[in-house]
């Protein structure tokens, strides 16, 4: 008679250790290509767009370090409302880092430090100068964050009581028509943290739709009423702010009041357009 040796307890282990290993080097590589999938979705959906709003852009922020003056941020749509750093402290400003082709200085982080005047303003922008029957807008951009859990502005304009803002609140991306306003706001589950991901809102009238790389994750028909133009004074206060877009914060309500809501993480190609997508 035969006898067939068993395994041994070290060769059983190292059998468990080489299909783990197997396992992990198969699920990282099916999240390195779901990464990818999702970026490439977010890239083409985003040129779609561009394709379809283009002869409408207000503003268009690449993000591309202006060395001749390194305290602006261009607005290259020819439509002027340049973007600028805070201060005269460059230490306090945005840092100059890669974009999501991680081409240099072409994207901006913000630390999120409230205080330190840590984001942009373009002042003064009103956006119905060349349509005042303007109801649609939308707006996109490149965001990243180690985590996007945060209560941050990415873009806003207006004051705290009488504004529009693309908003991270409590784990979710924000867009927010009208802080106490009665009507409905959108809202999606903030993505994936550690990565590059574009972020789309468009509304007509008050029809509104959010993307998060290039797919439809909210849509509502009662969002107040785009009012781009926040040029009057807030609750008495002689020039306000509400006229100012800010990059990386929500503003405050009063003249010489620092911003609210610190966005800690990096912004790329913010563009504005006055219209918006056939999404309804």
């Amino acid at each position: 008679m035969k006898f067939h040796r068993g395994f041994t307890l070290i060769e059983i282990l190292v059998v468990v250790s080489i299909f783990g290993l197997l396992s992990s080097i198969v699920l990282a590589t099916l999240q390195t290509s779901k990464t990818k999938a999702v970026f490439a979705s977010g890239q083409l959906f985003e040129a779609h767009s561009q394709s379809a709003l283009g002869a409408d852009i207000k503003a268009g922020y690449e993000f591309k370090k202006n060395t001749s003056n390194p305290a602006i941020v261009l607005n290259t749509s020819g439509n002027n409302d340049n973007a600028y750093m805070i201060g005269t402290d460059q230490t306090l400003w945005p840092e100059w880092v890669p974009d999501f082709n991680n081409v240099s200085d072409s994207a901006l982080y913000f630390d999120g430090i409230v205080g330190e005047e840590d984001y942009l303003v373009a002042y003064n922008m009103d956006f119905l100068e060349d349509d005042p029957s303007a109801t649609d807008l939308t707006l996109m951009m490149w965001v990243y964050a180690e985590d996007f859990n945060q209560n941050a502005g990415l873009l806003s304009k207006g004051n705290w009581h009488n504004n529009w803002a693309l908003k991270l609140v409590g784990g979710n991306v924000v867009w927010i028509n009208e802080h106490f306003s009665s009507q409905n706001n959108l809202s999606c589950p903030a993505p994936a943290n550690d990565l590059w991901h574009h972020i789309l809102v468009t509304q007509s009238g008050t029809n509104g739709a959010l993307y998060i790389d290039g797919f439809l994750c909210a849509v509502e028909n009662n969002l107040a009423l785009v009012e781009s133009d926040f040029d009057q004074p807030n609750q008495g206060s002689a020039g306000s702010l509400e006229g100012n877009l800010y990059f990386g914060a929500v503003s405050d309500d009063y003249p010489g009041a620092v911003p609210l809501e610190y966005f800690n993480g990096a912004m790329d190609e913010v563009m504005i357009y006055l219209d918006s997508l056939p999404v309804f």
